[in-house]
């Protein structure tokens, strides 16, 4: 935009002064009387300030053709040779060259100016049959304002382009929690519906054992469903909905159900209680499942009594089962479980003919090993 405007006001300037551009032109290529070429100069110095004075350029310029200062709005410059500069290599070719500079310091029509971005364009001043370039107009534009401007105008936009990114960002958060409460609370209904006909199923299969479970192998027949003579079983577990299901199948195959919800409560129960069977969960509250097992297991050391100990976990990591082993636990068994595999397991580790004896050492005996 700069560029056009200084050479629109370059081709002005041809038009408007060139009988006295030529005569000067003449002159330098003659023995002119010098006096009579500063008189020239000063003319078109006259004509250069009445045609610029309402504009913002700095300095006029132009060169003859072989580069050298014909005339300047700063005199000092007058004679200088600019025949190697770019600009004008590619103005004497017929194309306007144009460079955008900061200046501290420059020498200007009205005295020194500072701290100024100036648009310099070297235009070309062709001869009135368009056949060849005459001369070689240099004109500065003062361009300090517009480039003002145009800064103040780009911070305007980043600051609305951030506000509107910003709003954006605020509107997609507002989304995406408003997205999340639904979910969750979708989630919330769909796991209470899952536990409540779990629980449903569960008080189905305790209360008509005889139809829907199958008794435990080689126990059926000596320890009939739900008589106080059956084997003890102590669950320790943490999830209510799992400590229903295994309590439904036990109860079913004739075990009596005794439930904590710790390790800890466990403990405590394997002491007031006796017991053929615990089924401890490893990850459990204050007191975990290896814990609590190899609590167990050090109160038992100098007894006879050894209560059989499985794993309930939902791990199947690679090296769970010797993990378990090694805190003393006898077996594991995968979360979610279903009837077979968990009768299989009683059945395993509970022998019907001395079903109290296996782990069901008295309570006096227990405190006397604690």
């Amino acid at each position: 935009m700069g560029e056009q405007k200084n050479v629109a006001l370059a081709h002005a300037l041809s038009n408007a002064m060139r009988a006295e551009i030529e005569a000067l032109l003449a002159s330098d290529d003659d023995d002119t009387d010098p006096s009579l070429r500063e008189a020239r100069l000063a003319s078109l110095s006259r004509s250069v300030l009445r045609y610029t004075r309402e504009l913002s350029v700095v300095k006029v310029k132009f060169y003859g053709r072989d580069g050298i200062t014909v005339f300047s709005s700063d005199p000092a410059q007058i004679g200088d040779d600019k025949s190697g500069n770019a600009g004008f290599q590619s103005a004497l070719r017929g194309h306007a060259a144009s460079e955008l500079t900061h200046q501290d310091q420059f020498s200007a029509f009205e005295g020194t100016i500072t701290n100024r971005d100036l648009l310099s364009s070297y235009v070309p001043m062709w001869r009135t049959d368009r056949r060849e370039v005459q001369a070689v107009f240099e004109i500065y534009e003062d361009v300090t304002p517009l480039l003002a401007e145009l800064s103040d105008t780009q911070r305007r936009v980043m600051a609305g382009v951030a506000l509107v990114l910003l709003g954006l960002h605020a509107i997609l958060f507002l989304i995406v929690r408003h997205a999340d409460r639904i979910m969750q609370r979708q989630l919330e209904a769909a796991r209470d519906t899952l536990e409540q006909r779990v629980l449903e199923r569960t008080r189905a299969l305790s209360v008509a054992p005889s139809a829907s479970a199958r008794p435990v192998a080689g126990l059926a027949e000596t320890i009939p469903p739900r008589q106080e003579s059956g084997p003890r079983v102590l669950i320790a577990e943490d999830s209510p909905v799992i400590a229903e299901i295994a309590r439904a199948i036990l109860e079913a195959a004739g075990c009596r159900v005794t439930f904590a919800v710790n390790g800890r409560l466990a403990v405590d129960a394997w002491r007031r209680e006796s017991f053929d069977l615990v089924l401890m969960d490893c990850q459990m509250p204050e007191c975990d499942g290896f814990d609590a097992t190899r609590e167990i297991r050090s109160l038992e050391a100098g007894s006879a009594a050894h209560v059989p100990i499985v794993a309930l976990t939902a791990n199947t990591m690679e090296g769970d089962r010797e993990r378990c082993m090694a805190a003393g636990m006898d077996d594991y068994l995968s979360k979610p479980f279903n009837r077979s595999e968990l009768q299989a397991l009683v059945s395993r580790w509970v022998a019907p003919a001395d079903a109290a004896a296996t782990g069901g050492v008295p309570p006096s005996v227990r405190s006397a090993a604690v």
